[in-house]
């Protein structure tokens, strides 16, 4: 769910809501040569709720900015190395910039930090006979984007479902 509230001409402000279905992801198989070993991953389903602005700061620009946060989708105990991911939080900033009636040139950042990668006594499979037990020192990304944004046709729909009764 989300939400966008105009307060003035120059700012609005944005919400968001959501859930998650990663326990859908909780079975996996792992292939090593010809030995295929069933992984459960006890991932669970997660929500996530989000903060965010615009600014506008003259005609062609505008600001953007907001952050982030949802919950991990598995616990430290079934936690393996190959996605060491546990609340993840997003800071992100951005411009867009107008560059005429129908195209607009978009530019962003956005920090994400993985919360605490701990590993915490998984027993891994077939047998369950090794323990891991340790902690990622960095659980971060870095993402730059960029956006083109190009409207197509003349008018809305409305106005041209009115021009052909007419």
């Amino acid at each position: 769910m989300s939400l966008f509230h105009q307060v003035n001409p120059k700012l609005a402000l944005l919400a968001d809501g959501g859930w998650s279905d990663w326990s859908q992801f909780n079975f996996q198989e792992l292939s090593l040569g010809t030995v295929t070993i069933p992984i459960d991953r006890g991932w669970i389903d997660t929500w996530r709720i989000g903060l965010g602005l615009q600014y506008q700061i003259n005609n062609p620009w505008m600001l953007q900015a907001g952050m982030s946060y949802d919950s991990s989708p598995v616990a430290a105990s079934k936690r393996i190395p190959d996605l060491p991911i546990g609340q993840w939080w997003r800071w992100s900033i951005g411009a867009q910039r107008k560059l005429n009636e129908r195209m607009e040139l978009g530019f962003s950042y956005t920090f994400v930090w993985f919360g605490i990668g701990n590993v915490d006594n998984v027993a891994l499979p077939p047998d369950g006979s090794v323990v891991l037990d340790g902690r990622y020192q960095q659980n971060s990304a870095h993402f730059w984007g960029i956006n083109f944004k190009w409207k197509f046709g003349t008018g809305s729909l409305a106005s041209k479902m009115k021009a052909k009764k007419g």
